[in-house]
């Protein structure tokens, strides 16, 4: 009887030590810890779900993202190659009209057109080719060309992002 009560306590402190040293291994991460996610984000969709969900047990915690491609925020036959570029977005800012007209509100005021940004929950951030985020707010992790939101029918072209959880 005696050896069935020990081995009982051994399996348990086992379990809770293994418990301990798994919360424990990777400090304060997200549920998707550790890992690299690719998505692609095509310039004519507003925002695109990352499939990533921020908890607040999780603010604090850095992200790495990586983007390359190309995009166009406007058609080039009507607006020549100033409407093209890079995750880092064109030399034309995005600013919303006065008065906040609603054809004419930015997903990210004041930063470059084209230019890779993210949102969770209602803070929207910029991000261009390489980024580290701090996680401070949350919902799901979102991704789009900063354009001028309900214009995003007239991009083309994508950005492929590697999202890298630390």
């Amino acid at each position: 009887m005696k050896h069935i009560q020990w081995k009982s306590i051994f399996k348990a402190t086992l379990l809770l030590l293994l418990l301990a040293a798994f919360t424990f291994m990777g400090g304060k991460q997200p549920a998707q810890a550790r890992a690299t996610y690719p998505i692609q984000v095509p310039a004519e969709t507003e925002w695109v779900s990352t499939g990533i969900w921020v908890f607040s047990s999780d603010f604090g915690i850095e992200i790495g993202i990586h983007t390359t491609g190309m995009v166009a925020t406007a058609p080039i036959s009507g607006y020549g190659s100033g409407a093209k570029s890079g995750p880092a977005g064109q030399e034309t800012i995005c600013t919303d009209a006065p008065g906040g007209e609603p054809e004419y509100i930015c997903a990210l005021d004041g930063y470059p057109f084209g230019m890779l940004v993210g949102r969770i929950g209602n803070t929207v951030f910029p991000i261009g080719d390489d980024s580290t985020i701090t996680l401070l707010d949350s919902g799901w992790l979102y991704l789009a060309v900063n354009d001028y939101l309900g214009t995003y029918w007239d991009n083309n072209g994508e950005f492929n992002v590697l999202i890298q959880l630390r």
